[in-house]
Parts: C-alpha cells; structure tokens; sequence
C-alpha cells in the first residue's frame, strides 16, 4: 500500500491492527507513486463549512511542476518522495493492482510497465476521472487504457448505481448472475461497434472514454484474458 498522506496512513495502521491476522500481508510505504524521482507536494483537503470532508487530495506539485491543482479549496500540504511499482516490486507476481489517486493513475500505471508485461498481474481496479480541462491528462488516460487493452485486459464499469443495488436473495445466489458477468463493458459493444466500422477517427478507447463514462468518476475493473506476457511493446 501506498500512501503519503500521514492521517490516511495512521488509519490503515488502524485497520491492520484491528484485522492482525492481515498484518504480515501488509506492507505500508509513505511514498507517493511517480515515474520521476524527486519529493512532491499533496494538497489534501481539509473540511470547511458545511461541506463533507474528502478523502482524496487537489493538487500534487513536483519536480516537473503542477500535476493536478484546485487551489479554490481549502487544503492542507504534505510532502513524500516517490517510488515506481517495478522498482518496489521487482520479480513479484501481484494478484490485483488498484489505483485510486485522484486522477493521476496514467503516472501511477507507468511506473508499472515492466510489472504488466512480464509478471502475472490478473486483475486491475483503477478510479478514474474526467478531465476535459487538461488535455494532456485526458491523453494520457485514452493511452494507458489503449495499452492495457493491448496488454490483454477487458475492463468492466462498475456505476454506483450498480454497487447501490439490493444483492439477490440469500436462497438465489447459485442461479444469480456472478459480479463480473452483472457489470457494464468498457468500451460498450455499441462502441467497440462503432470504432471497429471506420468511419469514426477516434481510436476504440478514446470513444469509450468520452461517451461510455456513466459518471464524471467511475470505477473500472479489468481481468487478463490468456495473452503472453510481454505481448506489447515498451516503453509506453
């Protein structure tokens, strides 16, 4: 687990502590997750007014200048020194990898590119969130989700609503349709459709990111179809 911001991280403490039999599973840095080294700058939110607390961050400032900023909200500093996944995880094999980094999870996945395409990496999580404001962030979205595909992940959406529904009744769970098979797929068939006839420039995720997204921030998850590790090309 990676998480610079020391409050979020007393609170995971907590939570091993209370679940001991987790303890020597986790592992707990306080770094944040970047492809170029150096000590970064996380403006995380502070409560004010009437308003509910968030649990995220607004902006992160580094040795390349501002990544993600909304200086309009009232927000604590905190800083950490960066770390890269294969760096930190060099030779091991991850069951689920999950990034949820208020919209800088293309960095975060770039950091990863030896893991994906060498080691067993089954399953993804990934948060993402619109942002139509900077294009430069939207691009790389489109590009991490296109390499993923290539890399032989399907991705699912999971909408709250969904998440929010009623589970079948305890006596109907053999007959009820698995989690996986209950989610929307990403890009949707009407898209992958769409991309795949021609007449639409836009590649197949660039399509499924700026019409397939349910919600201004929406969950994917994705799961590895039986593709040979080191399938796709590097560097990203």
């Amino acid at each position: 687990v990676f998480e610079p911001v020391p409050l979020f991280r007393e609170a995971l403490r907590l939570g091993v502590t209370l679940n001991p039999g987790f303890a020597a599973r986790v592992e707990l840095y306080g770094n944040v997750v970047y492809d170029t080294p150096g000590n970064y700058t996380l403006r995380v939110p502070l409560p004010g007014g009437m308003h509910k607390k968030k649990l995220g961050m607004t902006g992160m400032n580094g040795a390349r200048g501002i990544l993600k900023s909304d200086y309009n909200a009232k927000a604590a500093t905190v800083s950490a020194g960066a770390v890269r996944i294969d760096d930190v995880l060099r030779g091991r094999d991850v069951c689920l990898l999950k990034a949820d980094v208020e919209g800088y999870e293309p960095q975060v996945m770039q950091t990863a590119q030896t893991l994906l395409a060498t080691r067993e990496v089954p399953n993804l999580q990934l948060e993402l969130s619109r942002t139509r404001k900077d294009a430069e962030q939207t691009c790389a979205a489109v590009k991490m989700l296109s390499r993923l595909s290539s890399l032989g992940y399907e991705f699912r959406q999971v909408p709250n609503q969904l998440v929010d529904a009623e589970l079948p009744p305890p006596d109907s769970w053999q007959q009820a349709a698995g989690p996986w098979a209950r989610l929307p797929s990403f890009p949707t068939a009407a898209t992958a459709a769409a991309a795949a006839a021609g007449g639409e420039r836009r590649p197949k995720m660039q399509l499924a990111y700026d019409i397939d997204f349910a919600t201004h921030s929406t969950n994917l998850v994705a799961r590895r179809r039986s593709t040979p590790l080191g399938a796709a090309s590097l560097p990203w």
